[in-house]
C-alpha cells in the first residue's frame, strides 16, 4: 500500500506542477520531494499552502499544511480551514491538493483584502461638522427599502423628503453613522428640490456617483421621469447631456434643440444613435432615430431595432431615450463585433495537411457531450479515443470543421496516452489552453485523477458576454467528464 501511496503521490505532485506552473514550488530541503508550496492569487488577495505529504497518504491520512495569509482575519482563516476539512471527508482516500487549492481560490475570489477595506473605511469616515445638520435630530426621516441580492452584491435603496442641498447632506450624513453602509462599497446620491422664488419655480437638482459610473446620473433621471411636475422634453434633453456627458452632442443646426445624438461604447463595440423629437412626443409619437453601427450585420440590427420597438410599446406616453439608449448598451455587451470574429476565425482556420491526418477518414470516432448553459456561456466536451499525438491534432482538426467550434471563445484540449516501449510504460501527455488561464492544466488533472489513458478532452467554450468567475471551471470540468464518461473511457480507480 506505502508503494501505491507513494505512486500517486508523485503522479499528483507532477499534475500541479504542470498546472501552476510559476505557483508551484517544491521543496528542496525535505529531499524525497513529499513538501511544496502553492500560491494562489485571485482579485488581488494571496495566499500560500504549505505541504508534507505523511505516508500514508492518501490512502489514510491527509496531507500536512500550512496556510500563509497575513492579511487574512481570523474568521475567514477559520471558515476557509473548515472548508478545507470539509473536502478531505468528502474525499478520503483520494487525492485533494488540487481541490483545496481551487477551493482557496475560490474563497479568495469572494473576500476583499483587509487592507482594502481599511482604505475605503478612512475614504469615507464621517466627520461630524454643525453646520452640514449632521445631529440625528436635525435629519429628516428616513425610509429603508428592501435589500435585492445578487449573486453576492446587495443593493439597498433610502428615501427621504428634503428641503435643501444640507438636508440631503444630513439624510447621507445620517445614513453613514451606520458602519455597515459607510463600509460599503458604492453610496450613490441624487436628489430634486423645488425652490419658489419671487421669479418664479426653480428646480435644484444634482448627484454624486461614489465611484459607480454613471449610476448618479441614472438616479437623477429616476427622479425626473416619476416627477409630480409635467415632464418636458428639454427636461429629458438636460437629464441625458448630465448623465452621457462627453458622449451627448447637441445638433445645433436644429435651432431648437430637438436633435442631438448619443454615442454609445461597450466592449470596443460603438453605435451612434441620432434623434430627432416631433411635436407631440411623449404623449403620441416616438422620437425619429438612425443607427448607425457600420460593423453590425443587418440581422443583428433588425433584432436591436425590434427591442428599441417593444420598449416604446410597452412605455408609450413615456420619455424613452435613456431606456433605449441603456438597451444598446446591454445589447452591444452581448454582441462580439464582426470584425473580431473574422479576425479569430481566420486565426483558428484549419489548413487540410496530409501530414495531420486531418482527413475524416482517418480520424478517431469522437463523442459529444451534452451542453452546459450559464448566463448566456455555454460548454461542450467532446472525447475520443487516440494512440498517438498525431490523433489528437486529428480530433481537434475535425472539431474546428464544425463553423460553430471554430468560432468559439475557447477551445481547450488535454490527452494522456500510454506508450509501451522496450524500456516499460511511458505515458506522454499535455494541453493546450488556447487563451482559457489554468482550464488545459485542469483538464489534465482530471484524465489524471481518473486514471485515463489513450484518452483526448476538448471542451469548447461560447462566451455570452457575462463574466462567471471561477463557475467557468466547473463548468469545464464536468462538461469534460460528462464526454469522456459517455465515450466509456471514465476509468476511475
Amino acid at each position: 500500500m506505502e508503494n501505491i501511496n507513494l505512486l500517486k503521490q508523485g503522479e499528483e505532485r507532477e499534475a500541479l506542477a504542470s498546472i501552476y506552473e510559476k505557483e508551484f514550488q517544491a521543496d528542496s530541503s525535505s529531499g524525497t520531494g513529499s513538501s511544496y508550496c502553492i500560491k494562489v492569487t485571485e482579485r488581488n488577495n494571496e495566499a500560500v499552502i504549505h505541504v508534507t505529504m505523511p505516508r500514508d497518504y492518501p490512502s489514510e491520512s491527509p496531507p500536512v499544511y500550512v496556510l500563509s495569509a497575513p492579511w487574512m482575519d481570523r474568521k475567514t482563516k477559520e471558515r476557509l480551514h473548515r472548508s478545507l476539512d470539509q473536502i478531505y471527508k468528502k474525499h478520503k482516500g483520494e487525492i485533494i491538493v488540487f481541490r483545496w487549492v481551487e477551493e482557496i481560490r475560490n474563497l479568495l475570489f469572494s473576500v476583499e483584502p483587509r487592507q482594502e477595506r481599511n482604505k475605503r473605511t478612512e475614504r469615507k469616515k464621517v466627520k461630524s461638522r454643525p453646520d452640514e445638520y449632521t445631529k440625528a435630530a436635525e435629519c429628516p426621516d428616513i425610509t429603508h427599502g428592501e435589500v435585492i441580492t445578487d449573486r453576492k452584491s446587495s443593493f439597498q435603496g433610502h428615501a427621504a423628503r428634503v428641503g435643501s442641498v444640507d438636508d440631503v447632506k444630513a439624510v447621507l450624513s445620517k445614513l453613514k453613522m451606520h458602519r455597515k453602509i459607510v463600509n460599503a462599497k458604492h453610496n450613490m446620491v441624487a436628489y430634486r428640490i423645488e425652490h419658489r422664488t419671487a421669479k418664479g419655480v426653480e428646480i435644484v437638482q444634482g448627484y454624486d456617483e461614489d465611484g459607480e459610473a454613471h449610476a448618479g446620473g441614472r438616479l437623477l433621471h429616476l427622479l425626473q421621469t416619476n416627477n409630480c411636475l409635467n415632464t418636458a422634453v428639454g427636461e429629458e434633453r438636460e437629464a441625458l447631456a448630465s448623465i452621457y456627458e462627453k458622449e451627448f452632442e447637441a445638433d445645433s443646426s436644429s435651432g431648437t434643440g430637438s436633435s442631438y445624438c448619443i454615442k454609445i461604447t461597450e466592449r470596443n463595440n460603438e453605435a451612434v444613435i441620432h434623434l430627432t423629437m416631433p411635436r407631440d412626443y411623449p404623449s403620441e409619437s416616438p422620437p425619429v432615430y438612425v443607427l448607425s453601427a457600420p460593423w453590425m450585420d443587418r440581422k443583428t440590427k433588425e433584432r436591436l431595432h425590434r427591442s428599441l420597438d417593444q420598449i416604446y410599446k410597452k412605455h408609450k406616453g413615456e420619455i424613452i431615450v435613456f431606456r433605449w439608449v441603456e438597451e444598446i448598451r446591454n445589447f452591444l455587451f452581448s454582441v462580439e463585433p464582426r470584425q473580431e470574429r473574422n479576425k479569430r476565425t481566420d486565426r483558428k482556420k484549419v489548413k487540410s495537411r496530409p501530414d495531420e491526418y486531418t482527413k475524416a477518414a482517418e480520424c478517431p470516432d469522437i463523442t459529444h457531450g451534452e451542453v452546459i448553459t450559464d448566463r448566456k456561456s455555454s460548454f461542450q466536451g467532446h472525447a475520443a479515443r487516440v494512440g498517438s499525438v498525431d490523433d489528437v491534432k486529428t480530433v481537434l482538426s475535425k472539431l474546428k470543421m464544425h463553423r460553430k467550434i471554430v468560432n468559439a471563445k475557447h477551445n481547450m484540449v488535454a490527452y494522456r496516452i500510454e506508450h509501451r516501449t522496450a524500456k516499460g510504460v511511458e505515458i506522454v501527455q499535455g494541453y493546450d489552453e488556447d487563451g482559457e488561464a489554468h482550464a488545459g492544466g485542469r483538464l489534465l488533472h482530471l484524465l489524471q485523477t481518473n486514471n485515463c489513458l489513450n484518452t483526448a478532452v476538448v471542451v469548447t467554450r461560447w462566451f455570452g458576454g457575462i463574466q462567471i468567475g471561477g463557475d467557468r471551471f466547473r463548468h469545464i470540468t464536468n462538461a469534460a467528464k460528462q464526454a469522456i464518461q459517455q465515450a466509456g473511457l471514465l476509468n476511475k480507480t
